[in-house]
């Protein structure tokens, strides 16, 4: 396996993208996030940074890891690493690649990219959404039907009304959520930008001609929530610089007024839609697993975490557990603990237990092959089960790289042959726990699509 950074820079709001000129028919001609190899001593960071120069003649810093995705190319696999990083100076001279660009994070999806940064495009997408609240008011038919929003660009005495321009601000892929008489009765999904747009002839003359317009697609919601029910939540919890609510819990005066992200998430999480869910929910958690995991592999496989001993694992197994949910505006997800994993990675022999003759390398301890960790039944299925605690040993499987990509990459098929593989390897505890075949398959049928 190749490991690969890649760079995520920003520069007045736009994200850099460079056109591959070289390589095999899978990526030539294909665009990227810039980076390269890592060398053999050499940190990530430093690679970002040394690449970057040397390719494009730029002076940037690598600050944070952001997610990583393991592809398997025809005749190689790679574990490529995105990292955000600080644009500080120079201009692109392309040594490398034919083109680059300074793209919208939200125009990501529209290029020929590369297979491998598909998943990455896709959460720095999901990452810049952002949340509005509009009230759509008497004119709410129409614009349900003709899939869009619109608002003149001034009022009758010539003035600006700043919930109408907020429109300028809206990108493609934002969310919208839809009030008509204090309920949230669809949700919006920005297909573009606005444009100019006169007043539709169904609004009759009830504004000036000249206005903008949004073309969206609506996910309506059946039945609508009412706001006021979750006025105490709302209140207590939400950024009042990015408040659509008065003090009563009725929405303001106005048209479109950005909402507190996270309170937008929870009031589209009481909707139980699955589409919308799995639109604001499922990439993101999926996505902060993945970030959480990669944190832990790299200290079991430097040895900074260590695994239980067989007294203190028998004496967990007989902990009673009951799923008692929190909402946290910051994060829903069920932490696990590392220490489990470590611990079934050395059950393993720090093997795979898909086939143990898929070798790695060595990690960083010298001492055992790369190994990592997967829980065969998804923590985001804790809730389904409230008695049985998932991040325990007979849930966890140790894991080349390449097997537990496949888990989350695959096509269905691969998924479901290896989560059947995964499912016999823990058969006798899977079923002690209640986990026969009926269930399992119901498992593998809701969380592994």
């Amino acid at each position: 396996m190749i490991t690969v950074v890649a760079a995520l820079i920003y520069k007045e709001q736009k994200v850099l993208l460079a056109k591959r000129a070289t390589g095999n028919k899978e990526v030539l001609g294909k665009w990227e996030f810039p980076g390269g190899k890592v060398e053999s001593g050499e940190t990530e960071k430093k690679a970002i940074d040394r690449e970057i120069k040397e390719e494009f003649d730029l002076q940037i810093k690598a600050q944070e890891y952001i997610i990583n995705n393991i592809y398997q190319y025809p005749t190689k696999t790679v574990n490529l690493i995105l990292y955000k990083c600080q644009f500080i100076q120079g201009e692109c001279k392309l040594k490398d690649h034919q083109e680059y660009k300074w793209v919208n994070p939200q125009d990501l999806l529209d290029y020929d990219l590369a297979p491998a940064d598909i998943a990455l495009a896709e959460f720095v997408v999901n990452e810049n959404r952002n949340y509005w609240f509009v009230n759509l008011g008497k004119f709410y038919r129409e614009q349900r039907k003709g899939n869009f929003l619109w608002a003149p660009m001034k009022n009758k005495k010539g003035q600006k009304e700043h919930t109408w321009e907020n429109l300028n601000l809206v990108n493609k892929k934002d969310i919208i959520l839809c009030n008509n008489k204090g309920k949230l009765v669809a949700v919006a999904i920005a297909k573009k930008s606005a444009y100019p747009a006169s007043i539709p002839n169904s609004f009759g003359h009830s504004w000036n001609k000249e206005g903008r317009k949004i073309d969206v697609y609506f996910v309506d919601i059946t039945p609508p929530i009412k706001f006021i029910e979750y006025k105490d939540h709302i209140q207590k919890n939400i950024n009042p610089q990015k408040n659509p609510f008065d003090k009563n819990g009725n929405a303001k005066m106005g048209y479109l007024f950005e909402i507190d992200k996270n309170i937008a998430k929870y009031l589209l999480a009481k909707t139980k839609n699955k589409q919308i869910l799995s639109i604001i929910q499922n990439s993101e958690d999926q996505f902060e697993e993945m970030k959480e995991e990669k944190e832990q592999f790299e200290q079991i496989n430097n040895g900074l975490i260590t695994s239980y001993s067989k007294d203190e694992i028998a004496q967990l197994d007989q902990e009673k557990y009951m799923y008692a949910p929190t909402f946290s505006l910051k994060n829903q997800r069920i932490k696990t603990d590392p220490k489990l994993k470590a611990t079934r990675l050395e059950w393993a022999h720090y093997l795979c237990e898909i086939d143990p003759q898929h070798r790695t390398f060595l990690n960083k301890t010298g001492q055992h092959q790369y190994m990592e960790c997967h829980h065969i039944i998804p923590m985001n299925a804790q809730k389904n089960f409230k008695e049985t605690k998932l991040d325990s040993m007979f849930n966890l499987i140790s894991l080349c790289p390449i097997c537990h990509a496949k888990v989350h990459h695959a096509s269905l098929k691969e998924k479901e042959d290896i989560f059947y593989k995964m499912f016999r390897i823990r058969e006798k505890e899977m079923i002690k726990k209640g986990f026969d075949q009926v269930t399992m398959k119901a498992i593998l049928k809701k969380y592994y699509k």
